[in-house]
């Protein structure tokens, strides 16, 4: 929890994926409040969060970027075998051109029992925004919900991060009522669609 993992220098992947969080082979991990960044650093296969045999894991208010114009496949979250997940509170946002697959989450079919979500904000520049449910990939946000019932409050908009470039790394929301720069609150002359968006309480 409260980790900060940016990339910040340029690598490249071949065969495997570069993984800000990989847990196998554990059970109700709780992993949040962490902020994952990857500005075009990488290139080749590129994986935010991965769960593999690691079921019932609380993933909650985690900021997730990824940008990259040279990479093979990519994925904000990998979840398989994993049942009982639960995404709460989270922002994903990525700008990717890749040459082979691509999704805001991966789901396999094992870690589809008990797989809860809502209140997340999954933002793409580019149209084709999805999640992949098994075998199909379906779209986010709405065609989505229809098909899982899930993510029902979750939204799909740009979440106005101040400057999340490399060494800066400044996720506070852009906000008319005022923003903490570090050393005091400052007002910015546009509001995050996100404020006051998420879900508080127990979750």
């Amino acid at each position: 929890q409260n980790n900060g993992i940016y990339y910040r220098t340029p690598a490249a992947t071949s065969i495997f994926y570069t993984a800000a969080i990989d847990a196998t082979s554990a059970a109700g991990l709780v992993i949040a409040n962490n902020r994952i960044s990857n500005q075009g650093m990488i290139t080749g296969n590129a994986l935010g969060v991965g769960l593999t045999g690691v079921p019932n894991t609380m993933i909650k208010y985690n900021d997730v970027n990824s940008i990259g114009t040279s990479i093979t496949s990519a994925y904000h979250m990998r979840i398989v075998g994993s049942p009982g997940t639960q995404l709460r509170n989270n922002v994903f946002a990525s700008s990717w051109t890749v040459t082979g697959s691509t999704a805001a989450l991966l789901l396999d079919l094992a870690s589809q029992p008990g797989f809860s979500s809502n209140y997340n904000n999954f933002f793409s520049s580019n149209s084709f925004n999805s999640i992949e449910w098994g075998t199909p990939a379906v779209s986010l946000p709405f065609p989505w919900t229809a098909t899982t019932g899930t993510d029902g409050n979750s939204l799909a908009y740009h979440p106005r991060w101040k400057d999340p470039s490399p060494g800066v790394e400044d996720f506070h929301h852009l906000s008319h009522a005022g923003r903490w720069n570090g050393t005091a609150f400052v007002n910015d002359g546009f509001t995050s669609g996100l404020i006051d968006r998420g879900k508080g309480g127990g979750l």
